[in-house]
């Protein structure tokens, strides 16, 4: 397993996002979901830093037409300007 470099370590300020997601699919799905920090200048800045299932990621299991609720985290800086979230896959297996 690896980490990303701006993980963020006991003690530092942070960000938390908590959301509600729906599956309108026909089958019960795992969701995986990631949060990407940019500054004013739209360059990226940083990410979620989720350890699992992958590093900087989460996938929340939602059965279908069911909602289903999630956390992600992201280390805090004062140059954060907009947070916007991907849905980078959605499987009917457990991501790795």
């Amino acid at each position: 397993m690896f980490f990303y470099p701006n993980a963020a370590n006991v003690g530092d300020p942070g960000v938390v996002i908590t959301g509600t997601i729906k599956n309108e699919y026909d089958r019960d799905y795992y969701i995986c979901i990631a949060a990407h920090a940019f500054n004013s200048e739209g360059e990226q800045i940083g990410h979620s830093i989720d350890p699992c299932p992958v590093c900087g990621m989460i996938a929340p299991y939602v059965k279908c037409g069911q909602t289903g609720n999630f956390e992600l985290h992201l280390k805090y800086r004062e140059d954060i300007e907009r947070i916007e979230l991907f849905v980078g896959c959605v499987s009917e297996i457990p991501p790795p």
